[in-house]
C-alpha cells in the first residue's frame, strides 16, 4: 500500500515538477477558490481548471462526480474566449472540491484505482422496471413501488436503489468500505466512472458521492449476473414470501417503512 500511496503522489505532483504534493494541492484549490466565487469564467480558464481537477481525480477519484455539469458547458462553448455562465449547482460543485482539498491528506479520502480489500459490508439491490425496488443489506431490507411519475430509464431505478440504500444506511457506514451489488452494468458502469453523460445519473452519482463524503465511507460497485441477485429481485416483485424462505434469518418487518419521500426526492434530480 505504500508503493502505491508514493506513486499516487508523484502523479499529483508531476502537474508541476517543481512542486510538491501539498504546493500543488494549494495551487489547484487556490483556483478553484477564485472560480467559485465568481458567476462566470473564460472557456479557456474553465479548460485548464478542468485540466488540473481531472489530473487530481487521480489520487481523489471522488471528486469527479463533481465535474459533469462543468464538463458538458465547457464541451458545448467553442470559442476559446467565450464567457461560460456559472450557475448555483456549478459553483457548488467547485466548493466540493474545496472541501475534498481540505480534507485530503494523502490517505483519508482516497480509493486507489486498483484499491480491493475485503469490504466491511456488502449489500444487492434490484429494480423491476414497472414494479419497484429491492434492498438487502445483510438481515435487513427495504422494498417498495415506483410512483407514476417514476422514470422508465432502468439504469436510473437501479441507481436510485443503490442511493436510496446509501440514504438510509449511511450513518452506520463512517470508516467502512461498502460494495453495493448490483445487476445493472449501467448502473455499475457509472459508479465506478463517477462521470456517466447521463443527467440524471450523474445526478445521483453526486448525491451518492455527497453522502460517502459526509460520513466518511468509500464505496464500490460490482456487477453480479441477474440470476444470482435472487433476494433482491424477490423484493422488487413484492414476492415477500418467497423471500423468506430463502433468507429465513431476514427481519420480518422492513429497516424503514417511509422510504416514499427519499424515492421521490432522487426522482426529482432529473429536474
Amino acid at each position: 500500500m505504500l508503493q502505491i500511496l508514493t506513486a499516487e503522489r508523484r502523479i499529483f505532483a508531476s502537474a508541476n515538477s517543481s512542486l510538491g504534493v501539498c504546493d500543488t494541492l494549494a495551487a489547484y484549490r487556490f483556483e478553484v477558490v477564485k472560480a467559485s466565487s465568481s458567476r462566470s469564467i473564460r472557456k479557456k480558464h474553465l479548460d485548464s481548471l478542468l485540466g488540473k481537477l481531472l489530473h487530481a481525480a487521480f489520487v481523489i477519484p471522488i471528486g469527479r462526480a463533481f465535474l459533469r455539469t462543468l464538463i458538458n458547458k465547457n464541451a458545448a462553448t467553442k470559442r476559446r474566449y467565450a464567457w461560460i455562465s456559472l450557475s448555483v449547482e456549478d459553483r457548488s460543485n467547485l466548493k466540493w472540491w474545496i472541501t475534498l482539498f481540505d480534507n485530503w491528506n494523502g490517505i483519508t479520502l482516497m480509493r486507489f484505482r486498483n484499491w480491493a480489500p475485503v469490504p466491511d459490508l456488502e449489500l444487492s439491490s434490484d429494480a423491476a422496471l414497472t414494479e419497484g425496488f429491492g434492498i438487502v443489506c445483510g438481515d435487513s431490507w427495504v422494498s417498495g413501488s415506483w410512483p407514476s411519475d417514476a422514470p422508465k430509464n432502468i439504469a436510473v431505478l437501479e441507481l436510485i436503489s443503490i442511493v436510496l440504500a446509501a440514504m438510509l444506511w449511511c450513518h452506520r457506514w463512517t470508516g467502512k468500505c461498502i460494495l453495493f451489488h448490483t445487476d445493472s452494468m449501467a448502473a455499475h458502469c457509472s459508479a465506478e466512472s463517477l462521470l456517466p453523460r447521463d443527467p440524471h445519473l450523474a445526478s445521483l452519482i453526486r448525491e451518492l458521492a455527497i453522502i460517502s463524503i459526509e460520513h466518511d465511507f468509500h464505496f464500490q460497485t460490482k456487477h453480479l449476473p441477474g440470476k444470482l441477485n435472487v433476494a433482491a429481485d424477490l423484493l422488487s416483485r413484492n414476492r415477500h414470501a418467497e423471500f423468506f424462505k430463502i433468507r429465513p434469518t431476514a427481519m420480518r418487518k422492513p429497516f424503514s417503512e417511509n422510504v416514499d419521500s427519499l424515492v421521490d426526492r432522487l426522482i426529482a434530480l432529473r429536474n
